[in-house]
């Protein structure tokens, strides 16, 4: 699968800890995200159908911006970054 010569899948193990980081936290955005847009819009005296239209469409993109702010912020903040 992914094994490295002589290192095996255990040394890619923090590999696969960080895409199922990814993933649990992008679809709890996209569904707290997909729900407060509905809610607001169904608040505002929209139709529901068209409250879960625009959630359909604006929850997504506002994840993938969240998760983006989030992946730059802890690319900047590494542990093992070490400046001299």
């Amino acid at each position: 699968m992914l094994a490295v010569a002589g290192k095996g899948l255990a040394a890619h193990q923090g590999f696969f800890m960080a895409i199922s980081f990814w993933v649990k936290r992008g679809l709890l955005i996209l569904l707290i995200s997909f729900t407060v847009i509905a809610a607001a819009q169904w608040l505002k005296s929209q139709s529901l159908e068209y409250a879960l239209w625009q959630s359909l469409i604006w929850a997504p993109l506002s994840s993938l911006l969240y998760l983006a702010i989030l992946w730059r912020k802890l690319q900047k903040n590494k542990a093992c970054a070490i400046k001299y």
